[in-house]
């Protein structure tokens, strides 16, 4: 498995007479745990850079259809005693960047999230504004991308908006002849660098059933994380994540207990259908969609079912909860979770996590997991921290 190590260094042991603070942060590209950034200051002293410009554009996918929020955006230049320094930056919700106090010269650009990375070359003059054309900055595909599929969920729609290519495994009715034998052949998993698993893979009616692999496949996915690959489920596939990282994905179960293989979801505790009005408590994803409020769906309608959905337990210190929300579970002993039954109790819980299980600078190793799916959602909230997930594996 290809893998690439992605730290950022800050060159400024020369930097008199520069007044290009304000871009000189640091910051990992698709770390689940980030560092305080490293700051370099200018003394007020300091002379301006001259000649110098102002350099500004937006980052998109690889289909150049969309824009990536949360991209980072590098600028090698010299500065003004002539020693290399790395101007930095990050997109916002939009994809769009700004860099200012950028010293004259033909310098290398580089954008970056995640696996997906585009190098540019840009002129800057002095006293000017470079704008870059928006399709000029579109990061490429990395990465090797694999996808089973699930009757829950269709994430592949969304990476095929993107532009991002993948290989598809068969999770719904082919999971024992295609998505479980892949899972159960760690050499193949490795070939891969990102892998995505649908709500309702390896599931028959309401269970969820890994098949007599099952401690092969959760062994595979927790080594291949720890090798450095990168996994992401939603709802239904907990089942995967909560038998391989126990420590860090817990659902909340109705009567309490663990997860096992097959697992009945009517345990899950998630009621649908409901909105909930969920805070964004995560500060990169509040900066990468410029909002601390999202409205995320569990529909109870054909082919987007979410009756039962994941939620989840809170987490150690070691996972980083992206979105929480006060939801409403399960009657209790009621006979069904929706609106046959009525409602249960409302709780406040994890709806998104992540965290990273190789080193900061590294990149992969990374877990994420959504309660919610990418289909029948209303506005554009869950595409846009889906994104966000996508472009930070």
């Amino acid at each position: 498995m290809k893998r690439v190590f992605s730290t950022i260094l800050l060159f400024a042991s020369a930097i008199h007479g520069c007044t290009c603070d304000d871009n000189l942060t640091e910051e990992p590209d698709s770390g689940v745990e980030v560092p305080d950034a490293a700051v370099v200051e200018i003394p007020d002293a300091a002379l301006p850079c001259t000649p110098s410009g102002v350099v500004t554009g937006k980052v998109c996918a690889p289909g150049a259809r969309e824009f990536v929020a949360g991209a980072d955006v590098s600028l090698s230049v010299l500065d003004c005693a002539g020693s290399p320094l790395l101007l930095t930056t990050t997109t916002d919700s939009t994809g769009s960047f700004r860099l200012e106090n950028v010293p004259a010269g033909t310098w290398r650009m580089e954008a970056r999230s995640g696996g997906f990375v585009q190098p540019y070359s840009v002129v800057v003059e002095d006293g000017q504004t470079t704008t870059i054309a928006e399709d000029q900055l579109c990061i490429q595909q990395d990465v090797q991308v694999a996808v089973i599929t699930g009757d829950g969920d269709r994430i592949e729609d969304l990476l095929t908006r993107l532009g991002i290519t993948f290989t598809t495994y068969d999770g719904r009715d082919g999971f024992d002849s295609s998505a479980g034998p892949f899972l159960a052949n760690a050499q193949e998993m490795a070939t891969y660098d990102i892998i995505f698993i649908n709500c309702a893979a390896a599931t028959t009616s309401y269970t969820v059933d890994l098949g007599n692999q099952s401690s092969q496949l959760t062994q595979n996915l927790r080594e291949y994380v720890l090798a450095g690959g990168s996994l992401y489920a939603s709802d239904w596939a907990v089942v995967f994540q909560a038998l391989s990282f126990p420590e860090h994905v817990r659902p909340r179960i109705s009567g309490g207990g663990g997860v096992n293989s097959p697992f009945d979801t009517k345990r899950l505790e998630g009621y649908a259908p409901q909105t909930v009005q969920a805070d964004v408590v995560d500060t990169f994803l509040q900066a990468a969609l410029q909002k601390d409020h999202v409205s995320i769906s569990f529909p109870n309608v054909t082919g987007a079912r979410s009756t039962y959905w994941g939620l989840l337990q809170d987490l150690n210190e070691d996972a980083r909860v992206l979105v929480r929300g006060n939801v409403t579970t399960c009657q209790v002993g009621g006979q069904f979770c929706d609106d046959r039954t009525g409602p249960g109790p409302s709780v406040q819980a994890p709806l998104a996590l992540g965290f990273k299980l190789t080193p900061i600078t590294q990149r992969g190793g990374n877990v994420y997991y959504t309660s919610f799916h990418n289909i029948a959602q209303e506005g554009d909230d869950v595409v846009n921290i889906l994104k966000y997930i996508i472009f930070h594996l």
